[in-house]
């Protein structure tokens, strides 16, 4: 495995070679993402990493599984930290998968007062369990569902969906999601 600079371009590139091979250009794909041109290109430039729901969203964008956006000599069993969400108060880790995987399971670290924003869907199904702390996770226009520690929440991973760590949440909430199979 690289350096976490050779990650992140590694990363960009496999955006840039799926946008590209479809013929798109960055605003096309921006839009369909739901991210900014600008953005897209510092993603693609290996400026910055995505965000987990930004991995998911261009992964859905362009069709293909999150995974298959990470190099593929990513080793199945390293950790790979990502920010929790853009302008984030926490932290991701791919803990299993990885390219060409029907599953992944990311490891949260959320700091209290972290939101999902804009909430997103991708394909399949995701299951949530919450380690440590408490989660409030909203799907679709239903009410928040609130999650403590040893509880755990599976829904359809196509109706958006959001997380949020209450204010008065312990210092760190850690969430483990299995996420999975195209629709």
């Amino acid at each position: 495995m690289g350096t976490p600079d050779e990650l992140q371009a590694e990363i960009g590139q496999a955006v840039r070679a799926e946008r590209t091979r479809r013929g798109w250009s960055m605003r096309e794909l921006a839009g369909r993402a739901g991210v900014s041109q600008p953005f897209l290109s510092n993603v693609e430039n290996a400026r910055i990493y995505p965000s987990v729901p930004t991995l998911y969203a261009l992964a859905s964008a362009l069709e293909v599984q999150p995974s298959d956006l990470l190099p593929g000599t990513y080793p199945r069993h390293a950790p790979l930290h990502l920010p929790a969400s853009e302008g984030s108060t926490g932290s991701a880790r791919l803990i299993a998968g990885g390219p060409g995987s029907a599953l992944e399971s990311y490891l949260f670290e959320l700091a209290p007062g972290h939101v999902d924003e804009p909430a997103y869907a991708h394909e399949g199904e995701d299951v949530v369990h919450v380690i440590e702390g408490t989660l409030d996770v909203t799907v679709g226009e239903d009410a928040p569902v609130r999650l403590v520690a040893g509880e755990s929440f599976w829904h359809e991973a196509t109706a958006p969906h959001a997380w949020r760590v209450p204010d008065d949440a312990p210092a760190v909430t850690r969430v483990l999601l299995v996420s999975g199979g195209k629709g």
